[in-house]
């Protein structure tokens, strides 16, 4: 005769989602097809109301590939200039919500001057990097893991994540794909979810965003460009995130180099957007000299 006890009322209703399945599945012999009804739609009495926060999926190859391809054309930039400042990706993406756990990141890991150091430090996270074959298993165990749907977004235009988002929407989550217009699967775009055509993905293309988080570095094909000259002291403690800070207020994309530690260039279109940039130096930098070089100036950092 067995000795486990028997659940009480008080018992069944301090239970999880998973821990009142597998009593289910005990007590009335339930099939793993019954029990994934359940999964899928919900009890009643268990809340499924959505938690509104997000989780991150990073395709790095994926994005960056696609991504070098559409911004080498478009900005006149060789392939290998071209570099993705992983925080401001994800700030983008993130868009002022609530970050609901560690952002994952398939492939390489981002370096250690990204931005997205600092930005994970501000929303008190880590980053989960694995490798290229893990990205579809980490949005499984997310929807499996927490009992209330929020937001997935994944920054991947790969058809091959299809039937975990499939699942994901099933389950009341949110799912967003980010990704390059001309470089997303239809896969991606059309999900496909059987009698349930109100299910679909919202699509957002990264090609109205990429000056928020892609940057050119070198001087290599910039002959027609014309660069601001900052020099001093003060800049050896510039990096990539003070200039892009820059370029984003002038609402423009982002190409810097940085000759040696006393000195960087920054390019630009057009004498407007030269004049721009100057002025918001002086602005930050109050302290900053100007000396007349030629047609341009030359700004000093002490």
């Amino acid at each position: 005769m067995s000795t486990t006890p028997i659940a009480t009322y008080e018992d069944v209703k301090k239970y999880d989602m998973e821990a009142l399945i597998a009593f289910m599945k005990g007590k009335f012999g339930l099939t793993e097809n019954e029990l994934g009804i359940f999964r899928d739609q919900g009890i009643d009495g268990f809340s499924r109301e959505p938690t509104g926060l997000v989780h991150i999926f990073i395709d790095n190859p994926n994005i960056e590939i696609e991504g070098k391809q559409l911004i080498s054309n478009l900005e006149n930039v060789y392939e290998d200039q071209l570099y993705i400042d992983y925080g401001r990706l994800l700030k983008t993406v993130l868009n002022g919500r609530q970050i609901g756990d560690n952002p994952v990141i398939v492939g390489s890991c981002p370096p250690t001057n990204d931005s997205i150091w600092r930005e994970l430090e501000n929303l008190g996270c880590q980053v989960t990097v694995f490798d290229q074959n893990e990205l579809g298993a980490s949005i499984s165990d997310a929807i499996q893991e927490h009992k209330r749907p929020g937001i997935i977004v994944v920054v991947s235009g790969d058809g091959d994540y299809r039937p975990v988002l499939r699942r994901a929407l099933l389950r009341d989550w949110i799912v967003e794909i980010w990704f390059w217009d001309h470089g997303m699967s239809q896969h991606c775009k059309w999900i496909n979810v059987p009698y349930r055509p109100d299910l679909q993905t919202r699509i957002t293309y990264l090609d109205s965003y990429y000056t928020l988080f892609m940057y050119a570095y070198g001087r290599e094909n910039s002959r027609d460009k014309k660069f601001l000259e900052i020099n001093g002291d003060a800049v050896e403690t510039w990096g990539n995130e003070q200039v892009m800070e820059c370029y984003m207020n002038l609402n423009t994309f982002c190409w810097w180099y940085k000759p040696d530690g006393h000195s960087f260039h920054m390019y630009f279109d057009n004498l407007e957007q030269w004049r721009e940039a100057k002025c918001w130096v002086k602005k930050i930098y109050p302290e900053v000299h100007e000396f007349q070089k030629g047609r341009y100036s030359s700004l000093l950092l002490s």
